[in-house]
């Protein structure tokens, strides 16, 4: 079977009368033999008793004993071959009209001894009676037949004797007769409790394959996503653990990733999204289900997994395909989306991987995909692994909280342009891993806030920044960085008001900086704590204006105190003149707002005169100060730092 192919289980329908039809005639393969040599035995025996025995065996019974001699031979051969219902049907009907034939050609053959030889009467009768009642046992399997022996040779003899009214002749007639009657009797109880056997088995069997049935298809709903019925991710993970079992062969995995699925749902609904990824999933099965394995992982998520001989070569030539597929547009009804998607691809062979391995690869690669921007690819190499396992000290740092005991909070100065006079310091979170060194806050802050796990470093780093300005003297304040994802949670006002409250740090000396992006998704969520806080008298700075490229809609939109420039539009602005002119623009544009303008990475004497000479209120730069700890030490030291700038 195919890794795309059904996970089918043989399941064989019993059929309680064919059942029943395959044991009697296995029955009567093993007794008919049986019952041809006692007629036969009983035909000898009946002859060599009588008178004249040698002439009567040139009659009828020469011609009962090759008929019994023809059945006995095709009897044994029947029992080294296996029949069907249909056959073994026909050969129990055809046994029963020849034990009618031999019965009845017993029977006259009997009463035409008992009139040629009438002294010998109870001989004839003894072996024609145990004939009838020997054959008759041995069509027990076959009730039908089993009458045969029994109401034509049994009990024409009995009456016979009945007949004779003789004393002992009349006995014998009564004790054959009731012998003859319980032994049918008997073989009808057994046939019933054969019967009855035949019918628990069949029952249980039917039981089985009930259990057979349900259990396959609670195998197939576990093993199938209900969405879009392809594999889900507990059969993608068993069919890769199981071919890593065996040791041998190659193994490609390419993680797929939606990248314009969420809209989709937000806009038009889960209906809509719902028919989307059913519409992939039917696209990638139909595209590469023939020799791989397609399954969703899970949300917007889909794999595909190739296995054996020439998975790596099938992997990396599928790509362009996967891409292609996931990014053509989609019918929905009456709407055309366009969804698209990145893929990233791991490959590696059974003795050196296991399953959790590789389905890390593969992420690692969507995740380097994904950075590169939509519809694009990304195959996991060695430098990926080693950025994968710095992720993965960095994730275990974050979700241990390790981090936020290793954390420490420095403050860069910000000063007035002009006099620089100090204004203000920004608080701005570092870590020092054991494992890795100076780990960036641009590196570490993105991951914790993928994790969910953003806000105890936000809230942590505010505790530390908020208990050490309360030295600084007024109206100095404290600038602090809010993470875009903590600005989307419901109650992140109310938590960095209860911080300032607990550390005693007037809300009023407080300012809070957020980037394009806190506000880029859900606007609404972020406006309403920005308001919270303003009321509360807390200053709000757009930080790293320029950056992104919708920025003056969210001046247009909100109130901002304060206008932070990136430093991509200061560094090198005294040599250029366009970068000049752009930047003498936005200055413009916040003094026209009431905002204050702040340049930040101001690094060279050049650069701060020329943001002096367009107006920025104040500067931020290593120029200016680098970031330290808080102490009566750096503050004075800072003082100097303001009479070199």
């Amino acid at each position: 079977m195919g890794i795309g192919g059904k996970w089918d289980f043989a399941l064989h329908k019993c059929e309680e009368e064919p059942a029943q039809i395959q044991e009697r005639y296995r029955g009567l393969l093993r007794q008919i033999p049986l019952l041809y040599l006692i007629a036969a035995s009983s035909i000898i025996g009946l002859s060599f008793s009588t008178s004249g025995a040698i002439e009567s065996m040139l009659g009828a019974p020469g011609i009962l004993i090759v008929i019994i001699f023809w059945r006995y031979c095709h009897w044994l051969k029947a029992q080294h071959r296996q029949v069907g219902t249909n056959e073994a049907r026909t050969q129990i009907k055809r046994s029963r009209l020849l034990a009618v034939i031999v019965a009845l050609g017993f029977s006259i053959w009997s009463q035409y001894l008992i009139l040629k030889f009438p002294q010998d009467a109870v001989e004839i009768v003894f072996f024609a009676g145990l004939s009838a009642i020997g054959c008759a046992f041995a069509l027990s399997s076959y009730p039908r037949a089993a009458s045969a022996p029994v109401f034509l040779l049994g009990l024409p003899l009995g009456a016979h004797l009945l007949l004779l009214g003789s004393g002992p002749q009349f006995g014998m007639g009564v004790s054959l007769l009731l012998v003859l009657l319980l032994t049918y009797r008997l073989i009808h109880l057994q046939n019933s409790t054969v019967t009855e056997l035949i019918s628990s088995r069949f029952s249980l069997e039917a039981e089985r394959n009930r259990a057979r049935e349900a259990e396959h298809a609670a195998q197939q709903q576990a093993l199938t996503d209900p969405l879009t019925g392809i594999a889900n991710r507990r059969a993608f993970i068993r069919a890769l653990d199981g071919h890593l079992s065996t040791g041998v062969g190659d193994i490609a995995i390419a993680s797929i990733d939606l990248d314009g699925f969420k809209p989709i749902n937000d806009v038009f609904g889960h209906d809509t999204g719902d028919m989307a990824l059913s519409c992939i999933a039917a696209r990638l099965v139909e595209r590469f289900g023939s020799d791989s394995l397609v399954a969703r992982m899970g949300g917007d998520e889909f794999a595909v997994l190739w296995l054996g001989r020439g998975a790596w070569v099938k992997a990396s030539r599928a790509i362009p395909r996967l891409l292609a597929a996931v990014n053509e547009p989609l019918a929905a009804g009456r709407r055309t989306l366009r969804i698209g998607g990145c893929v990233g691809l791991a490959m590696g062979d059974g003795p050196s991987h296991d399953s959790n391995t590789l389905l890390s690869q593969a992420d690692a690669a969507l995740y380097d995909a994904k950075a590169k921007g939509g519809g694009r690819s990304a195959i996991f190499s060695d430098e990926l692994s080693r950025r994968d396992d710095r992720r993965l000290v960095i994730e275990t740092a974050v979700r241990d909280s390790t981090l936020l005991d290793e954390m420490e909070v420095v403050y860069q100065p910000i000063r007035t342009a002009i006099s620089g006079e100090l204004v203000s310091f920004e608080a701005l979170a570092r870590w020092t891993s054991p494992e890795l060194g100076e780990v960036s806050p641009s590196e570490f802050i993105p991951i914790a806030e993928q994790m969910n796990m953003i806000s105890a470093i936000t809230e942590r780093s505010l505790e530390i920044a908020a208990h050490c300005a309360r030295v600084l003297p007024a109206p100095v304040s404290l600038s602090f960085n809010v993470s875009a994802v903590y600005l989307c949670t419901e109650d992140a006002s109310e938590r960095i008001l209860a911080i300032l409250e607990k550390a005693g740090f007037p809300v009023e000396r407080m300012q809070l900086e957020v980037t394009e992006t806190a506000v880029l998704t859900e606007f609404d969520l972020p406006r309403q704590h920005l308001t919270t806080l303003r009321t509360a008298g807390a200053l709000i700075a757009l930080d790293d204006f320029g950056a992104g490229s919708a920025s003056i809609s969210y001046l247009r939109e909100m109130n901002f105190d304060a206008v932070k420039f990136d430093g991509s539009l200061i560094v090198g602005v005294a040599t250029d003149p366009r970068r000049k002119r752009l930047l003498e623009g936005l200055v413009k544009l916040c003094q026209s707002l009431g905002a204050v303008s702040t340049a930040e990475h101001v690094a060279s004497i050049e650069d701060l005169a020329e943001v002096r000479t367009l107006g920025c209120d104040n500067v931020q730069g290593y120029l200016l100060g680098k970031p330290r700890a808080l102490t009566a030490e750096t503050l004075s030291k800072m003082e100097t730092d303001k009479q070199a700038a």
